[in-house]
């Protein structure tokens, strides 16, 4: 009794979600329309974190370069 009583406050939370969900099985059927979403979700954040580690490594580079050209110099 007392775990129904835990989930009826959240009940108002979840019912957008569970509407999401509905909607988005229905239009790309079921549990592997599902798992198409999830996966076009993976490919974006890893393109993302790709782009992101790139520029660091370019920068990181960049830092090399001065503090080579740093050295040198002294």
């Amino acid at each position: 009794m007392s775990n129904v009583t835990q989930i009826m406050p959240l009940e108002p939370l979840l019912e957008p979600i569970k509407n999401l969900v509905g909607t988005l099985e229905f239009l790309v059927g079921g549990i592997f329309g599902l798992y198409l979403i999830f996966a076009i979700v993976q490919y974006y954040y890893a393109r993302r974190k790709d782009k992101l580690l790139n520029e660091i490594l370019g920068e990181l580079k960049d830092i090399g370069k001065t503090l080579k050209s740093n050295l040198k110099r002294k």
